[in-house]
């Protein structure tokens, strides 16, 4: 019997209401073809550390030489602690993940397309880095790195080399 390994997938990507503005951005070609090969878990880190849908929108900035994730309107709300345990405690629920699509631009989930205000470059979403730091080898994306079929079955190959030599 061959297992379908386990990836998860941003919640709003699925079609799900959870943005900070209430809304979602659903991929519904992609989302059918992940789920014919993978097994989908869902994940929101600002909806799972408790914030509101609608929130106030938060913003990465540089702070004494680190990355947070602070507000847009409200400097003092600051989720950068709360978004990096929850990527620690996203993994220990569910070790079989490997792999993750992630909404670009996010500040949580952005992989190398979200801005970071203060140095005005792009980085990485606070939970995508936390992710990439505890699982460096795990395939990590945006959606815009898998929008067509050729870049989507390169992404389902380096996740299932992924889950068979970390589950092997």
């Amino acid at each position: 019997m061959n297992k379908k390994p386990y990836i998860a997938v941003s919640r709003c990507l699925l079609g799900e209401n959870v943005r900070y503005d209430g809304a979602s951005k659903p991929l519904p070609h992609l989302v059918s073809k992940l789920e014919e090969e993978f097994n989908i878990v869902k994940v929101c880190p600002e909806v799972e550390i408790g914030l509101s849908v609608p929130r106030p929108p938060v913003q990465l900035i540089e702070r004494d030489a680190m990355i947070r994730a602070v507000g847009v309107d409200d400097p003092n709300l600051d989720i950068t602690d709360q978004v990096n345990n929850f990527a620690e405690d996203f993994l220990k629920a569910n070790p079989l993940v490997s792999g993750l699509v992630l909404k670009a631009r996010s500040p949580s989930c952005g992989v190398g397309t979200t801005p970071i205000f203060s140095e005005q470059f792009l980085g990485d979403g606070l939970f995508a880095a936390r992710i990439a730091e505890l699982k460096p080898d795990m395939p990590l994306v945006n959606e815009t790195h898998i929008a067509t079929d050729v870049e989507i079955l390169e992404f389902v190959e380096k996740v299932k080399t992924y889950a068979i030599n970390v589950n092997s």
